[in-house]
């Protein structure tokens, strides 16, 4: 991927300027996806990746961001500015389970490191996403690239393998 398509946003971008593009709050998460609806070809594919804490209160599931928190309701409608590319949707916090049944869709692909807005604890699935992407045991079908599809494979069977060596 040519990193000037990465855009990276975090809650202290001062701690890493060579990379960080701007702070996390709504506002700029809206900002960036709508640059990047108004530059996106009709067939490009896109992956947004939420990597952070995640809330439910009051039927309403949150990725918590400094400020006012992102709903799926929220996601949603910011991502109906790419109505022909591809959209994929990786959201590691707890509590995200909601987020699929609201934006799932056509040209979408939604992934959530829990099934339900119950499951409020620190979740693993996260570390072990990013870490598919390295490993060269993810790569399923070793056609020498890792699909999103064998890196949540991955992700779920290292996340089983954690919590059963618990026990």
């Amino acid at each position: 991927i040519d990193p000037s398509r990465i855009h990276y946003l975090a809650e202290k971008p001062e701690r890493d300027p060579g990379r960080v593009q701007g702070g996390s709050r709504r506002e700029q998460v809206e900002e960036t996806l709508m640059g990047l609806a108004e530059s996106a070809g009709a067939d490009d594919r896109i992956l947004v990746v939420l990597i952070g804490h995640g809330s439910f209160d009051e039927d309403v599931a949150k990725f918590n961001l400094p400020g006012p928190d992102l709903t799926p309701q929220a996601l949603d409608v910011m991502l109906n500015d790419f109505p022909t590319q591809t959209v994929a949707v990786v959201n590691t916090s707890p509590s995200s389970g909601p987020f699929v049944s609201v934006l799932s869709g056509p040209n979408r692909v939604i992934m959530t490191a829990t099934r339900t807005a119950q499951e409020r604890n620190e979740t693993q699935f996260g570390g072990f996403f990013i870490e598919a992407m390295r490993e060269e045991g993810s790569d399923l079908d070793k056609d020498g690239r890792i699909s999103l599809l064998e890196a949540f494979q991955y992700a779920r069977s290292e996340v089983d393998r954690y919590y059963g060596s618990l026990n």
